[in-house]
């Protein structure tokens, strides 16, 4: 390895031996996150632990001595792509420490989980979704990652409040008990425990989230903005929801109401419909990569609901 001859890498406990170096790597290095060590608990353990199939979420690191000086994390999902559902993984929390970051230990530490994780065999793919511009994109495809599909932001500006009985028609959602959510195209697969832990558990943070006949929304507020983290159900009750948001952006004050939204996103007509358009103040939009581990072809998606909640975990 050259250059990198003294440093070592191997999977880090981050629940328990690994646990205080982690979390001050990982709140070094996303420093919006302010990671609690509940937040760490709950996620990499609890929500690792969902998907049966799997040996959970892991973490491959890069130490300088004692030091964790770099991470790369995955967690299990399942993927349906056309006809068929696979076993993938989501690749978060990759960074490497400031004072390192010309050893070429951001490509070298990726191709290292990469081959640790081709070994276990557990995915098809891992799949990464780094914001549009970031040099780290680079970073990817020298370790071996392909470009799938771009995923637009698409915002709701000075949204005008709709009277009437819209907000009286909706359920608040505390459990996700009995709410059954169809995949209706391509994309991540999730069923009740999964969204009752992941939306209604969370430590650190409060959701907003509701349902109006099969549809459902998930929203995340930032002060005067809010991001739809999750979207599901028919089309005209998700278009009915949409709406629905135009009077919570004025209740709570929120400039803009944002969304991923890919060319092929099987709810950009109703985001049309809702005044949606391409671009936002506050967020940027991503590139879906993967990387192929038992696969033999590059992945491709078609019709697609790919939505904020799969990046903001936090």
């Amino acid at each position: 390895m050259g250059e990198n001859i003294k440093f070592r890498y191997r999977l880090v406990d981050t629940v328990n031996t690994d646990h205080e170096k982690y979390k001050a790597l990982h709140n070094s290095l996303f420093k919006g996150a302010n990671t609690s060590s509940e937040w760490i608990q709950w996620y990499h353990k609890e929500i690792g632990a969902l998907k049966a199939w799997s040996e959970g979420i892991r973490t491959w690191g890069v130490f300088d001595g004692e030091e964790l000086v770099g991470i790369w994390s995955v967690e299990p999902k399942l993927l349906k792509s056309s006809d068929k559902n696979i076993y993938v993984g989501r690749c978060f929390a990759v960074g490497i420490h400031e004072g390192y970051r010309r050893h070429g230990l951001f490509v070298s530490l990726s191709e290292y989980a990469i081959q640790q994780e081709k070994k276990i065999a557990e995915y098809e793919y891992i799949l990464g979704f780094p914001q549009v511009g970031r040099s780290v994109v680079g970073g990817h495809f020298k370790a071996g990652w392909e470009e799938v599909l771009t995923i637009d932001i698409f915002s709701r500006k000075n949204v005008p409040r709709i009277f009437g009985e819209a907000r009286s028609t909706i359920n608040f959602i505390t459990n996700y008990d009995g709410i059954k959510i169809e995949a209706k195209c391509d994309g991540l697969i999730e069923n009740s425990d999964y969204n009752t832990l992941r939306y209604s558990k969370h430590p650190d943070h409060q959701y907003l989230t509701y349902q109006y006949q099969d549809a459902t929304i998930v929203l995340k507020p930032y002060g005067n903005f809010c991001h739809i983290l999750d979207l599901s159900g028919a089309l005209e009750n998700v278009k009915f929801l949409l709406d629905v948001v135009k009077s919570l952006a004025l209740k709570h004050g929120w400039a803009e109401v944002n969304a991923w939204c890919a060319e092929n996103e099987f709810y950009k007509e109703a985001y049309l419909a809702s005044g949606f358009t391409s671009g936002a103040d506050f967020g940027l939009p991503v590139t879906l990569i993967a990387v192929r581990i038992n696969a033999e072809t590059p992945l491709m998606l078609n019709n697609v609901s790919l939505q904020m909640g799969i990046e903001e975990g936090y």
